[in-house]
């Protein structure tokens, strides 16, 4: 980004780069006022000063910080987990709220997304699923005057050694287009992204950012995405990430 001259910066002018005029006037007293002043040391010392100040000043400017496309939709509507038509995350596969397959992959029209987070003991046990907790922002659990912090430490406590905190999005608008048929295409639904998917979902605003600030795309047009199913293994854990990109690519 280029940078910018402090239009408030002041240069005390001292004469030093006035032209110097050539004279064949005989008068001693034309030929003095025709030479250029002479700055004194003070002077020199204030421009340099002045200079330097407004050097410093442009070069310190903070840098424009640009929001990331669909930052306007944040939080345009809040929902609950069941308040829509819901996809979720199948066998490698998205599946709607009956569990039956709507493909690999979905188009939809961004309407809003939010974050959600979970409280989770960390194993897999029908126990251990009916101790997970929820918050809206990461900090005070749901309906409830415990924190999440608290709450952490009373699974801990419990022997629930892997117990953490998980940031997910919601995801709602218009589902435009899916794999396979499904009743739900033109309908308003919303999605839920693990933490995995979340990253996908955010890399996608800052590369089509990216892409807008060099011109090689457009903000309008941006909250028309594509998610695809993925098949995914993490050790002997296998499961299904729903990855975020343009819908046109």
């Amino acid at each position: 980004m280029a940078l910018k001259r402090n239009p408030n910066a002041s240069f005390e002018d001292t004469g030093a780069d006035a032209t110097v005029v050539e004279t064949t006037v005989a008068n001693d007293a034309v030929e003095q006022a025709c030479e250029p002043a002479v700055a004194s040391p003070a002077a020199k010392v204030t421009a340099t000063t002045a200079i330097a100040k407004a050097q410093a000043g442009a070069l310190a400017a903070p840098a424009q910080r640009i929001a990331p496309v669909l930052t306007d939709l944040k939080d345009a509507v809040r929902v609950d987990w069941d308040t829509l038509e819901r996809l979720v995350a199948g066998t490698g596969t998205i599946d709607n709220g009956d569990g039956k397959s709507v493909g690999t992959w979905i188009k939809m029209t961004l309407m809003s997304f939010q974050d959600t987070y979970e409280v989770v003991p960390g194993d897999q046990s029908d126990e251990a699923k009916k101790l997970v907790r929820y918050s809206e922002d990461g900090v005070n659990l749901r309906e409830s005057g415990t924190t999440v912090n608290q709450y952490l430490d009373e699974l801990r406590e419990q022997g629930y050694d892997k117990a953490a905190l998980k940031h997910k999005n919601i995801l709602v608008g218009i589902l435009d287009e899916t794999e396979k048929p499904s009743d739900l295409v033109g309908e308003v639904i919303q999605i839920s992204l693990s933490p995995q998917s979340r990253k996908t979902f955010e890399r996608y605003r800052l590369t089509r950012t990216a892409k807008v600030n060099m011109g090689r795309a457009t903000a309008e047009g941006s909250e028309v995405i594509k998610i695809t199913a993925e098949g995914k293994q993490f050790g002997k854990n296998k499961f299904t990430q729903l990855t975020v990109t343009g819908a046109d690519e």
